[in-house]
């Protein structure tokens, strides 16, 4: 999708015409026929748009692309993500006595912080 500066909501039509622009272009007809010297960046591009659109054509091999695609965006996300029901114990937790909050370094890079008003209100409950 993104060779062909698509997004996965394409049509067959939108793919198709995407295509077309693309593929005059940077097709290797179009060059001054002086600058022959082998394969060069537009040449390079122009078979990634072919073989981009070859896939992305026909319905079958879309189809099937397409769940490779989103079940290999899940899993990422999922490893970047994590486990975000993680339990945390308070003594693990670093008590501010100023601000009278317990923090606790994240892996994200973050920071989770839960004030004490709010442990000491749910015990109660």
């Amino acid at each position: 999708y993104s060779t062909l500066g698509l997004t996965t909501e394409a049509s067959l039509n939108d793919i198709k015409q995407q295509y077309k622009v693309l593929a005059l272009k940077y097709h290797p007809d179009r060059k001054n026929l002086s600058e022959n010297n082998g394969l060069d960046e537009e040449e390079t591009k122009f078979i990634e748009i072919q073989q981009a659109y070859e896939l992305l054509r026909d319905p079958k091999k879309k189809r099937q692309y397409d769940r490779e695609y989103h079940l290999n965006k899940y899993n990422l996300e999922k490893q970047l993500v994590g486990n975000i029901s993680d339990y945390i114990l308070l003594s693990e937790m670093e008590y501010d006595q100023d601000e009278d909050v317990c923090t606790h370094k994240c892996r994200c890079g973050g920071e989770y912080t839960i004030h004490m008003e709010d442990v000491l209100n749910d015990s109660n409950e």
